[in-house]
């Protein structure tokens, strides 16, 4: 009896084994209309503790069966020197092609390699040179990647990331115009953000500059009255 309990607990774990890394390869599926959300929750993760990994070496099934759900909000590694492997995948169910922005935060990251796997064992690198690379993002889209998505098709990406000191992320998907208008806002805040730092400091050179003449006009005025009170 325990011996069949313990194998229908094993089948089970199995299972349940089985069914997360099927969620977590499922593709996020892309809206037709403008969006801007995050899928770090549908990104699978690998990490690399010696650094060493290439992604020849990453693509073997012995490697892939590594990969393990995030199901996290953010990427959040702590201090480390592991380089760290992302895998996720896009679907584009409609009659026409979608560009999209895929967005990682971070300041911090001094490594970020794109791949394009969709080909299965071979694969295509996204370079910092190539045009998709050419965006340019502020602190919440600090490093983007333009993707485009073929018509009723699916994509499946790589990417290798590591820091000098803390490792955290946040992968965020974007139509277009979102990101440009993202990028537009923030340059907005920034500039009231800055005009109110120079308000604030005109004010404090003025209020300088007051205190400093009153003090003069007292000590000018308080020079001129001595005399006539050491005549008297």
């Amino acid at each position: 009896m325990k011996s069949g309990r313990k194998a229908y607990l094993l089948v089970f774990g199995c299972l349940m084994l089985l069914s997360l890394r099927a969620f977590a390869n499922n593709p996020v599926l892309l809206p037709d209309t403008s969006f801007d959300y995050s899928i770090t929750p549908y990104v699978s993760v690998l990490e690399d503790a010696t650094g060493e990994l290439d992604i020849t070496t990453v693509l073997t099934r012995e490697q892939q069966l590594r990969f393990t759900p995030s199901h996290a909000q953010a990427l959040k590694f702590g201090i480390t020197d592991s380089a760290y492997w992302l895998r996720f995948s896009l679907s584009n169910p409609y009659g026409h092609e979608r560009r999209v922005v895929l967005t990682l935060s971070g300041n911090e990251l001094d490594t970020i390699d794109f791949y394009d796997i969709s080909a299965g064992d071979s694969y295509l690198k996204i370079r910092q040179e190539d045009q998709a690379r050419a965006l340019r993002g502020g602190f919440l889209q600090t490093h983007p990647v333009e993707l485009t998505i073929p018509a009723q098709s699916t994509r499946s990406f790589l990417i290798r990331i590591h820091a000098n000191g803390i490792l955290s992320t946040d992968l965020h998907l974007l139509s277009l115009d979102r990101f440009l208008s993202n990028e537009q806002r923030m340059f907005t805040i920034q500039g009231v953000s800055m005009g109110w730092i120079l308000a604030t400091l005109l004010c404090a050179v003025l209020l300088v500059a007051i205190v400093l003449v009153a003090q003069g006009l007292f000590f000018h005025v308080s020079a001129a009255t001595q005399p006539a009170a050491s005549t008297l």
